[in-house]
Parts: C-alpha cells; sequence; structure tokens
C-alpha cells in the first residue's frame, strides 16, 4: 500500500516536470531554428548577390547616373524577395512542427502515466485515454500536411517562373494597421498590415505591401514598383526611388 501511494505522489510530480521540460526543450529549438534560419537567409542573400556581380554588368546610365532595372537586375531582387519568403515559410513549420512534437510527447507521457496510477489504485487501464492519443497523431500528422499546402499555395513562383512587371506610382504617405483578435482559448493575436498611399489619378488610395516593400519606401515621391505575377497572384517584391533608378528601354 505504502508503495502504491508513493507512486500516486510521485508520476504526477514527474509527469509535470517532463510536460515543462518538454516545452523548454520545444523553447530551445524554436530559438535555434529562428537563428539558423536568420543565417542561412543571409547566406542565401549574400549568394545571390554574388552571383549577379560575377555577370559584370555596368547598369548605370552615363546620362543620368541613375541604376537602370534591367532584367538581371530584377532577377537578382526578385530571388532575394523569394528567398525571404520561403525561409519565412519554412521557419514557421518547422517551429509549428516543433510544438507537435512536444504536444504528442505530453500526451503520450501523460496517458502513460495515468495508466500506471490508475494500477496502483487497482483499477483497470483505461482503453479511452490511450484511444485518444493514438487518434491524436494521425490526426495531427494530416494536419500538418493540410498547414504544408496551405503554406506552399501561398508562395510566390519559384524563380524563373515569374513576369515581372515595373508600374510608375506616386507615393503620398504610408501607412500601417494593426488587428487584434482573441481566439476561442482567449489568446491574443496581433496581425499588421503595411500600406502605401497612392496618388491615382487625383484621387489617394491604399495598396497593400510587403513589410520589405513598405521599409524600402521613403518620403513621399515618385517610385517604380516592381511586381511578379505567377501562380493565379500577383506580388509586390520591390520598390525603388525614381530618383536613384529607371526602367530599361
Amino acid at each position: 500500500m505504502g508503495s502504491n501511494k508513493l507512486i500516486r505522489i510521485i508520476v504526477p510530480i514527474i509527469t509535470a516536470v517532463v510536460s515543462i521540460a518538454a516545452m523548454v526543450i520545444a523553447g530551445f529549438f524554436v530559438i535555434r531554428a529562428i537563428k539558423d534560419s536568420s543565417k542561412d537567409l543571409e547566406i542565401e542573400k549574400t549568394r545571390i548577390e554574388t552571383e549577379y556581380s560575377e555577370l559584370g554588368e555596368n547598369n548605370t546610365d552615363p546620362e543620368t547616373g541613375k541604376t537602370i532595372l534591367t532584367e538581371n537586375y530584377l532577377s537578382k531582387d526578385y530571388k532575394k524577395f523569394y528567398a525571404t519568403r520561403k525561409s519565412g515559410g519554412a521557419l514557421f513549420k518547422n517551429v509549428v512542427l516543433i510544438f507537435i512534437l512536444g504536444f504528442v510527447a505530453i500526451a503520450v507521457f501523460t496517458s502513460i502515466a495515468d495508466s500506471i496510477v490508475a494500477l496502483s489504485k487497482g483499477r483497470s487501464i483505461k482503453l479511452r485515454g490511450i484511444i485518444s492519443v493514438i487518434i491524436i497523431i494521425p490526426v495531427l500528422i494530416v494536419g500538418s500536411v493540410v498547414f504544408k499546402k496551405l503554406i506552399n499555395r501561398n508562395m510566390p513562383p519559384e524563380p524563373g517562373q515569374e513576369t515581372v512587371k515595373l508600374y510608375q506610382i506616386k507615393v503620398l504617405d504610408k501607412k500601417t494597421h494593426t488587428e487584434t483578435r482573441r481566439d476561442s482559448d482567449g489568446d491574443e493575436h496581433t496581425t499588421t498590415k503595411y500600406y502605401l498611399v497612392l496618388d491615382d489619378n487625383g484621387t489617394s488610395r491604399q495598396h497593400e505591401v510587403p513589410s520589405e516593400v513598405y521599409s524600402n519606401t521613403g518620403d513621399p515621391g515618385f517610385y517604380i514598383l516592381a511586381q511578379a505575377e505567377g501562380n493565379d497572384r500577383i506580388f509586390d517584391f520591390a520598390i525603388y526611388s525614381a530618383d536613384d533608378y529607371m526602367k530599361e528601354n
């Protein structure tokens, strides 16, 4: 009886410790994944820049001194945009996978611990708990596959498969809009959207852009907006000041 009582005390404590440890380990791997992703992205961007430099392209207009947006130059910037999106998508998938594995590990260990406690009390093991854990695993696997497909669906076309178009625009201002919503568990989720306020034939309108394009937009004035079409979608991937850049004739 004494040993059974000891089991009923120790097992829940071990379960709590293991659960906390699993979350700490998951957090460690998430931080490591973020650092590795950032490092790999910088290496890839450097490789893309080096690849373009090796072309030896002289795309400086002799009359104005502006940088000409040649096909190779735009291709270089699009590759960097694609690499950033791909890295972000891969990081997000890895973070979700880490927490899924942590959740499964906790669920399995908790089920085993409950079975041990039940046996110590002279009760039979409840198959319902074991079955629920077994069911969770394929459900999470299917969910992760669907999640991966959704991310891939929102990815821009691979470099070489995009159609690039340039548009002369007049930027009047830029704004951000932050939304905070609460899910069914009561957790808050904040989303920030980025907008350029454009002059559309005398009427201002807001145009949503990626954060990179927003950050690379300076003071109000004329700009050249680069868009890539593909995968039945249009992606704003770069913006250039008309004071420093010009379209290729």
